[in-house]
């Protein structure tokens, strides 16, 4: 019993290190309802009640996070999925989110290193889905502008 107990916290041990290292040390929430469904509209419209209604200044932040790294799987599903119709909007709606994000932690130093670790761990993931596409044409602009937008809010808050 107690040797199935440990090959079986290992191999678990195992399965969730190798998860995490195949996603780039990027772990994203499930992008659920794409950009360009129906019920995509009630999905925001959702998102910005429950923004609203957020007060406390750690819930904000966390649930910010949670918004951008919504908006990044998004884009993610959509690239991978090569809904190439909504990659521009997604990619507008990701750089929109950081911006908030940024402006919510900027004058809040518990926040802001935390932050900029995160868009150094985006980087690598948009650019991996940049190089989907051909250097320079419309898709891989839009993902280099998601990058270079990370770049740029990073030296904002350092």
């Amino acid at each position: 019993m107690k040797l199935a107990k440990i090959l079986l916290s290992t191999l678990l041990l195992f399965s969730i290190a190798t998860a995490v290292l195949a996603e780039g040390d990027t772990t994203l929430p499930e992008a659920g309802t794409l950009p360009g469904s129906s019920s995509y509209l009630f999905k925001r419209l959702g998102e910005k009640v429950k923004w609203f209604f957020t007060f406390n200044q750690k819930s904000k932040f966390e649930y910010q996070k949670r918004l951008v790294e919504t908006r990044l799987s998004e884009l993610k599903s959509l690239v991978e999925n090569d809904k190439t119709d909504q990659i521009e909007d997604a990619g507008q709606r990701f750089a929109y989110q950081v911006g908030i994000q940024t402006e919510t932690v900027k004058n809040n130093d518990q926040y802001k290193k935390g932050v900029v670790e995160l868009y150094s761990k985006y980087i690598p993931l948009l650019e991996k889905l940049r190089d989907h596409y051909p250097a320079n044409k419309t898709y891989w602009l839009v993902l280099q502008q998601d990058i270079d937008t990370l770049n740029i809010l990073a030296g904002v808050l350092r």
